[in-house]
């Protein structure tokens, strides 16, 4: 699975703009020298609260505790341990789960940790242990932070600091007082009551804008926890993302479904310990081999290798001045049990392929050749010879088109893949072709279809999961897919305007014309084809102008899209942070700001 690490997570790495944010799952992968599991979960320290109000003789709350785990109201739970667990109570409950266990780490379970700290010098932690402290490489420089301290956050948030440098975001051990425990505390945070925790989740709402965040070890606790400060605080939205979370491939669908609206994408891996472990050192260095482990030599009978993962990319034609509809064909594609990478089909994207050996091409024929889009997202045509020798990966073992109609047989005899043009524009007929594909491996009942070089078709039945990665640029709530989609005609406008947006260098594009033409209709068109192409990594904002009666307030609106809004020397902040991301700014109906002093 580490082979399906994002461009951009490496890219962020690569740049000291990724952040690593710590869940219970890193210090709950810690064990002692029996490889006994140290640190508890969040409802383990529940039940350890229940066993401690028992033994003091507060049995009312102690049963209220049971009640609420037994409902799963783990918050409520919360909530009675807190009232039960007053004073010096309170700090040695803590210490005694989140500090004596420290002495008991066994060190060839610190491997994740340790893992984590290649990925950046910056950590934020959801724990309150202190277990990305003590594996650091540099523990002697090790600058904690809590919320109580905005200088050193605004720091952190910027990178200026000598040392690696770990935010306890829900407080820690060392100051009980700043942990974040039950509802109530959490609203605190979460809802600005103080100056330090609306300094903390205003350096919060900074890194989902400047960095990328990567999750590790996050739960489905998390999960419910993310969604809500997504929802409620707007942390990530805006011109954020995307940001990334590592997760277990059995927690994949439900943690999905937690997160669903916010720009965080799930890069799941097989099993925790190793798997995960290497998956991090992949993503901090991913043109380092991986140690040769020694294997003790064993005397048995051979074992034929397992097969590996097979990885499909799924190319589609969809020119902004001839729009294809392939609905159908992707509703069909939910039938392959493998992973999908979706991209658009281009000079540039075949040239790109790299790790696959499936590669699936939506298009049209016309006369004879293929539709593609070429540089500014217009239509062209290449030839099936052409369209193969700009295929960039060698390792690709089979092509297959999906067309609208078959070209002649003559002009294809010099492919050297083996290759398949598939007839088909209805969900039954694709659903057969993809069945006897991929799950009977069967080239023999598939029809309306043109087959080269058949004799050297590798097929095995597919017996994965099914999911498509699509690397889409996050579209501003003003712009709805769905209003542009039966937008027709202004051809040539389309492709004047998308030419000269994409060739701007730090420029400004000026759209001119009468009222009522159609130009924000047509610039939203645009907008939408590039984001799905992922264009504008930095993020994409759009301004009504005309609501707009003073300058700060046009300032306020284009701050936004650096999250900005509160600095109060804003172009000096660009000078000294900017990122160097590509953003795009669309300012409608900007005439009417001309009255403005």
């Amino acid at each position: 699975m580490s082979n399906n690490i994002p461009k951009k997570l490496l890219k962020a790495c690569q740049e000291n703009k990724l952040i690593p944010v710590v869940g219970a799952g890193v210090s709950m992968s810690l064990t002692d020298t029996d490889k006994k599991r140290i640190f508890p979960s969040w409802i383990e320290l529940l039940k350890h609260a229940e066993d401690e109000l028992r033994d003091s003789g507060k049995l009312k709350l102690a049963n209220g505790i049971s009640a609420m785990l037994d409902l799963e109201d783990f918050q409520q739970a919360a909530k009675y341990a807190r009232q039960g667990l007053q004073g010096t109570c309170w700090s040695n409950f803590f210490r005694k789960h989140f500090e004596e266990p420290l002495n008991l780490i066994s060190e060839d379970s610190k491997d994740l940790p340790k893992a984590i700290w290649e990925l950046s010098n910056r950590v934020v932690t959801l724990n309150y242990d202190k277990v990305m402290r003590i594996t650091s490489p540099n523990i002697e420089n090790i600058i904690p932070l809590d919320n109580s301290n905005p200088a050193g956050l605004a720091d952190f948030k910027r990178g200026d600091h000598t040392g690696p440098a770990i935010w306890h975001l829900h407080g820690h051990v060392d100051n009980v007082d700043t942990i974040i425990f039950t509802t109530e505390s959490y609203d605190k945070l979460y809802a600005e009551t103080s100056e330090a925790h609306k300094a903390a989740l205003e350096s919060f709402k900074g890194l989902c804008s400047d960095q990328k965040l990567l999750f590790v070890g996050c739960s489905l606790e998390d999960a419910e926890l993310l969604h809500e400060m997504g929802k409620q605080h707007q942390l990530f939205g805006g011109n954020t993302g995307p940001h990334y979370a590592l997760v277990h491939k059995n927690e994949h669908e439900t943690i999905q479904q937690k997160i669903n609206d916010l720009p965080i994408d799930l890069l799941p891996f097989e099993d925790f310990g190793e798997p995960l472990v290497q998956l991090v050192k992949k993503i901090a260095n991913p043109t380092q081999a991986p140690e040769p482990i020694e294997q003790p030599k064993i005397e048995t009978l051979p074992v034929q290798p397992k097969p590996q993962a097979k990885k499909i990319a799924l190319l589609s034609a969809n020119p902004l001045n001839n729009e294809q509809d392939y609905s159908e064909h992707l509703a069909a594609f939910k039938k392959i049990a493998c992973p999908i990478d979706h991209f658009s089909l281009s000079i540039e994207k075949l040239n790109e392929l790299d790790g696959y050996d499936t590669l699936l091409i939506l298009t049209k024929v016309i006369r004879n050749k293929v539709l593609i889009e070429d540089d500014d997202l217009c239509q062209t045509r290449i030839s099936f010879q052409a369209l193969e020798a700009e295929i960039g990966d060698d390792a690709i073992n089979k092509v297959i088109y999906f067309t609208d109609q078959l070209p002649d047989e003559s002009i294809t005899l010099e492919l050297e893949k083996p290759t398949i043009c598939i007839v088909g524009t209805e969900k039954k007929q694709i659903s057969s072709s993809i069945f006897q594909l991929f799950k009977k491996a069967d080239l023999s009942k598939i029809q309306n279809a043109l087959m080269f070089n058949e004799s050297n078709f590798i097929l095995q039945p597919l017996k994965g999961k099914y999911s498509v990665n699509q690397d889409k640029t996050l579209l501003p709530n003003e712009i709805d897919p769905k209003t542009v989609r039966n937008f027709v005609g202004r051809e040539g406008d389309l492709e004047q305007i998308c030419q000269k947006l994409l060739d701007l260098k730090d420029s400004i594009l000026t759209i001119k014309g009468s009222g009522g033409i159609g130009k924000t209709t047509t610039v939203k068109k645009i907008i939408v084809a590039l984001a799905e192409r992922g264009f504008f990594e930095g993020g994409i904002i759009f301004v009504d102008c005309e609501a707009i009666t003073s300058y700060q307030q046009f300032k306020f609106q284009v701050a936004a899209a650096f999250n900005l809004e509160q600095a109060e020397y804003l172009e000096q902040h660009l000078e000294q942070h900017y990122d160097q991301e590509s953003r795009l700014i669309i300012l409608d109906n900007f005439e009417t700001l001309l009255h403005l002093n």
